[in-house]
């Protein structure tokens, strides 16, 4: 990920850059995984109100946060619905 990318998820989720660990776009949802608890709450409340927009769970709250466990010697993590 470049930083101009990283600086503008940081921007538009309310996390500090060295949070983001990774980003997926969907065309109906996207995803961020982010190193801590602190940094999934700001992003899941960036996006409080908002719903996903068209498949399989339209309509669905964005902003829910999955503890993602370690495994295969990577770190654990936060993942946001944005």
């Amino acid at each position: 990920m470049t930083q101009e990318n990283a600086k503008w998820l940081s921007d538009r989720f309310s996390v500090p850059v060295d949070s983001i660990l990774w980003f997926h776009s969907g065309c109906c949802y996207s995803r961020i995984a982010l190193k801590t608890k602190r940094a999934a709450n700001a992003a899941a409340k960036s996006v409080s109100g908002d719903t996903v927009n068209g498949g399989w769970y339209d309509g669905m709250p964005l902003g829910g946060i999955t503890k993602m466990p370690a495994q295969n010697g990577n770190p654990a993590y936060f993942e946001v619905m944005v």
